[in-house]
C-alpha cells in the first residue's frame, strides 16, 4: 500500500462520525471513554506516520502498541449480549463496536503501509485495558489541576488522556477542599 492509498484510507476514516455518548449505563460510558482515547491515539500516530515518509522508531512502536484493545472489545461484546438493539444501551454498544472495527481497519492499513515501505513491524503487542495505562497518571493529573505542578503545552491527543482520567475518577478530582475544575 502506497502513501496515497494509505492517506485515502485515513481520509475516509475521518469522515466516519464518532458515535455519541448516552444510554445512562456506567459500563457503556466507560467503553465510550476508552473509545475516545483509542481514536485520539490512533489519529495522532497515523497523522505522524503520514507526515513523515520514514517514520521514527518511536512512532512505529506507538502504532504497534495501538493495534488492538481487546479489553474494550470484550466490554462492548458483553454489552451487546446483555442489551438488545432496540434498547439505547444495546444500540450505542453496537455503534461503538462498529467504530472500534473501523479503527482496527485503519491500523491494519497502517501496518500494510509500513510493510510496503520496508519497515519491519514486529508482532503486534496487545493493550488489555487503557485504564491500566491511565492509572499511573492520576497523581500527576491531580497535582497539575491543583496548580502544584507546571504543565508544558502538550500535543492534542494528550487532551483525550486527561479527559479519560477525569472520567474514570469521578469527573472532578478530590483535592481535599472546595476547588473547581474548568
Amino acid at each position: 500500500m502506497g502513501t496515497g492509498r494509505f492517506s485515502k484510507v485515513f481520509d475516509e476514516f475521518k469522515r466516519i462520525p464518532f458515535p455519541p455518548s448516552g444510554g445512562g449505563n456506567k459500563d457503556l460510558e466507560d467503553a465510550h471513554a476508552s473509545l475516545i482515547l483509542y481514536d485520539a491515539d490512533t489519529a495522532g500516530v497515523v497523522t505522524s506516520i503520514l507526515d513523515n515518509p520514514r517514520p521514527s522508531e518511536e512512532r512505529i512502536h506507538q502504532l504497534i502498541d495501538l493495534q488492538a484493545d481487546y479489553g474494550l472489545e470484550e466490554r462492548l461484546e458483553k454489552l451487546i449480549k446483555a442489551f438488545p438493539d432496540s434498547n439505547i444501551v444495546g444500540k450505542l454498544a453496537r455503534e461503538y463496536m462498529g467504530y472500534y472495527y473501523e479503527i482496527r481497519k485503519l491500523l491494519q492499513a497502517a501496518n500494510s503501509y509500513l510493510l510496503s515501505i520496508g519497515v519491519n513491524v514486529p508482532d503486534w503487542r496487545v493493550i488489555e485495558n487503557y485504564r491500566d495505562m491511565a492509572d499511573p497518571i492520576r497523581p500527576v493529573l491531580k497535582s497539575a489541576l491543583a496548580g502544584e505542578r507546571e504543565v508544558l503545552p502538550q500535543k492534542p491527543f494528550v487532551e483525550a488522556w486527561l479527559g479519560y482520567a477525569l472520567h474514570c475518577y469521578g469527573k472532578t478530582p478530590d483535592f481535599g477542599g472546595s476547588h473547581r475544575v474548568g
